[in-house]
């Protein structure tokens, strides 16, 4: 099946007149059924696939019982057929004498190292299999396909098999004696990423097909109203990095073809390398979502394939193989598996653009950070707090601890939860149902109103929206991060995230107790003149109008000083292009009091990046203290929207034709006319409007026909001609 499968993907496995959930079959018969023309037709007789495919292979590799994986390796560097030595004579034997094939090679007694350095040069150097010998076929006829080596070994000869792999391909099977830490962490700490799929059944065919993966229907837009007095649930299957059980039983009744799927908003794991290995059933998936009356959605376990963030040596190549495949199948969100928290690994992956956020899975059943919240550039590390797993935690306990959860979305980042759904727990107890799906029904059936259950993308964007880098940020959105000062930084512990501040002894302090408008507990000093604090960067749009305002209070600071505020804007080099400022004297103002500031702000041409600062500049400042809190950069304008009607719309268009060449009304770019570049500009923004304030494998032709072999494994052979009947 793999080497036919390099020309010609017709051969895949199957169990006859079976109906087990597991049947590979079963993928057939979807491509059948999206490819008008095609059919099946079972073949069990091994010497009419040898005089069918005789022409395809170069000869014969004899192996026994301990040489499986050294013959696999060798069948598929040499484009053979694997023959065990009781088949030599009797039919198999006569039927390769018939077919004119003789032996190519002799394995017995031969060993992984021996194949490796004998074979190891025609060998790929982009996937790497990890097998058990007492699989018979399992994932073999993939490894074949693609030349892959095969081996089961631990200790200096894996890391000498996996350190000669090219960085950041995949290595599919599992671990030395079943350990899953054992498969990943060597995996990891090699630049390589792990795909579980010792027990896949009929992939090199199917891996073959030409399918076009549709987007996910489930997407959330990115405007959504965040509700207030809600608390934000997403449920989460986990271990959808294994593409074995994805393509085998996953579609049964306890986890996506559960009755229940649909019937509230629920999260997958689903493993972007599906894509490769069988795109039927990514397809199939996707489709049976795009039914359901509630949102189903997928999101990546871990990048392309599986690797631990902190063993991995190269963590920017790892996301440069894992975007492109993120991107391939609509993901937008990774769930980060990790056996601790290595910060800097995680934040270089959240930095890519195309990453909304990152759930992190680690400790004791996932759970181990009990929802803590990281934050850098404006995006989210979300922690699991609750875990829906046998001796963790049970239904009850969750339906307990969401309904007395804090419900304030705008304000308390607490209002916002995951929980980890286990898909291997069964236990009756505690308001357990039996299956992992029954679990989840019976805790949605049983939360208060003022629990929200959505996708895991829906949760982000109301995270970013509201504490965060909003992800469409339109009119009444804050550019600001970290407005209020109330989000952490991880180092120091005691200064905020996404701003920067003097550093001097005394010069800046972030001051607890303090809060200008009682929604959170935090503020930000400045003690001494020549100090400053500094927003994070945030993009603009040259000629926006935004609203500046923050709130601050003066004490003891003498008469004739104060601080400034500015609100600056910058070229994409860095070059300063302008500002709005206002001084405040502490004369003018009322000491141990919040006030209020509000001001207007047009972003200047060319400006593509903007800051807020807080500085002290003037007056001898002896002694007082500026506490700033609550600030905020909201856009006043919709982009685009050239006629002031609060979206972007085809009479925005109208009036960019008729100011073209003329006036500026739609100087979208604010360079002073109206031509093609704020045409541009006008149609990136179609249907935008105004929203409510809210603080590698190879590919060949797709085959004709299927035929398969029946017996307890059969093989398909697809084709579109007169062979099949």
């Amino acid at each position: 099946a793999g080497v036919a499968a390099r020309t010609a993907p017709e051969v895949a496995f199957g169990r006859q007149f079976s109906s087990a959930v597991s049947d590979p079959e079963f993928w057939v018969d979807q491509f059948i059924a999206s490819n008008p023309g095609t059919s099946k037709s079972f073949q069990s007789s091994v010497p009419w696939y040898i005089d069918r495919y005789k022409d395809k292979l170069s000869g014969y590799v004899v192996y026994d019982n301990a040489t499986i994986n050294e013959a696999t390796s060798v069948a598929g560097a040499l484009g053979a057929v694997m023959v065990h030595q009781s088949l030599l004579t009797g039919q198999v034997g006569t039927a390769l004498a018939g077919a004119g094939l003789s032996q190519v090679e002799d394995v017995r007694g031969r060993n992984s190292q021996w194949v490796y350095n004998t074979y190891g040069s025609q060998l790929s150097k982009d996937l790497i299999v990890r097998q058990q010998p007492s699989f018979a076929y399992q994932t073999r006829d993939l490894a074949v396909l693609n030349k892959a080596f095969v081996f089961n070994d631990t200790g200096a000869l894996r890391d000498t098999y996996l350190a000669g792999q090219n960085d950041h391909s995949l290595v599919l099977g599992w671990g030395f004696n079943n350990s899953e830490e054992e498969f990943f962490g060597s995996a990891s700490q090699h630049n390589l990423m792990g795909v579980p799929a010792d027990h896949l059944q009929s992939a090199a065919a199917a891996s073959r097909w030409q399918v076009e993966i549709p987007p996910q229907a489930a997407r959330t837009p990115t405007n959504v109203a965040t509700e207030a007095g809600s608390h934000y649930v997403a449920f989460v299957m986990s271990d959808g990095d294994n593409v074995q059980w994805l393509t085998n039983d996953f579609r049964g009744p306890r986890w996506f073809g559960s009755p229940h799927r649909g019937d509230f908003d629920f999260t997958f794991d689903v493993s972007p390398a599906l894509k490769d290995v069988n795109p039927t059933a990514m397809k199939y998936f996707y489709d049976q979502a795009a039914a359901d009356d509630h949102n189903t959605y997928f999101v990546t376990p871990g990048g392309k394939g599986l690797n631990y963030p902190s063993q991995t040596p190269d963590v920017e190549g790892f996301m440069d193989a894992t975007i492109p495949a993120m991107t391939a199948v609509d993901h937008n969100v990774i769930s980060v598996l990790d056996d601790t928290v290595e910060l800097p690994a995680l934040q270089a992956m959240i930095e890519r653009p195309e990453v909304l956020g990152l759930m992190l899975k680690t400790g004791a059943a996932y759970a181990g950070q009990h929802g803590a919240i990281y934050w850098h550039e404006g995006k989210p590390i979300v922690s699991v707090k609750h875990t829906l797993w046998d001796g963790f935690d049970s239904p009850n306990e969750i339906v307990g601890a969401l309904n007395t959860a804090p419900a304030n979305p705008l304000g308390n980042q607490a209002s916002y939860s995951i929980v980890n759904v286990h898909p291997w727990s069964t236990s009756m107890a505690d308001g357990g149902q039996g299956d992992p799906m029954s679990n989840v029904n019976y805790i949605v059936g049983n939360l208060s109103q003022s629990v929200e259950v959505v996708t895991l993308e829906e949760l982000f964007i109301h995270l970013r929206n509201n504490f965060g880098d909003a992800v469409d940020p339109g009119v009444g959105q804050n550019l600001v991060r970290n407005h209020d000062f109330e989000t952490l930084a991880g180092s120091p512990a005691n200064r905020p995230a996404d701003w920067f501040y003097a550093t001097a002894a005394g010069a800046t302090q972030l001051v607890t107790g303090e809060d200008s408008d009682g929604n959170g507990q935090r503020a930000a000093a400045i003690n001494q003149a020549n100090a400053d604090w500094r927003s994070a960067e945030m993009t603009v749009t040259p000629g926006e109008q935004l609203e500046f305002g923050f709130d601050f209070q003066m004490t003891g600071v003498p008469a004739a000083s104060g601080f400034r505020a500015d609100a600056r804007f910058f070229n994409s080099s860095g070059g300063f292009l302008g500002e709005t400022t206002q001084f405040f004297n502490a004369a003018s103002y009322t000491a141990d009091e919040w006030h209020s500031f509000t001001a207007f702000a047009s972003v200047p041409a060319g400006a593509t990046v903007g800051d807020v600062r807080f500085s002290t500049y003037f007056g001898p400042f002896t002694g007082g203290q500026v506490l700033i809190d609550n600030v905020s950069l909201l856009r006043r304008q919709v982009i685009g929207d050239f006629n002031d009607d609060g979206d972007v719309d085809g009479d925005d268009l109208l009036e960019w034709k008729n100011s073209f060449g003329q006036a500026a009304r739609a100087d979208a770019d604010a360079d002073g006319d109206t031509d093609g570049t704020d045409f541009l500009i006008w149609q990136r923004h179609v249907g935008a409007e105004m929203a409510a304030a809210a603080g590698g494998l190879l590919g060949v032709p797709e085959p004709g026909s299927v035929w398969l072999l029946t017996g307890s494994i059969l093989f398909l052979f697809l084709q579109r001609d007169a062979v099949t009947r």
